[in-house]
């Protein structure tokens, strides 16, 4: 089940101001739900983030939701499906 904002919103979080998009989400067990929001980057430099409980962002309105085309293979980012290299073995 999704949390109750989607991905690529521009967001607030209530309680330190910090706003960017959100690029990642997170359940967990206890049904917490966070958010990975990373800043605007500047120019040159990699764009800063942090984790955000879902209950204090907001979306920031008239801002339009970020899409990312996926490729004809649909493999767009993200953790490797595969066997991590060097031959990682269950025990």
């Amino acid at each position: 089940m999704a949390g109750k904002l989607a991905l690529g919103v521009k967001v607030r979080d209530i309680v330190t101001g910090f706003e960017g998009t959100t690029t990642g989400h997170a359940k967990y067990l206890t049904g917490c739900d966070q958010y990975y929001v990373t800043a605007q980057s500047k120019k040159g430099k990699p764009a800063e983030g942090s984790w955000f409980d879902e209950n204090s962002l907001e979306p920031i309105k008239g801002q339009k939701k970020i899409v990312i085309k996926e490729t004809a293979d649909k493999k767009v980012g993200g953790p490797s499906r595969g066997p991590a290299r060097g031959g990682l073995k269950h025990v």
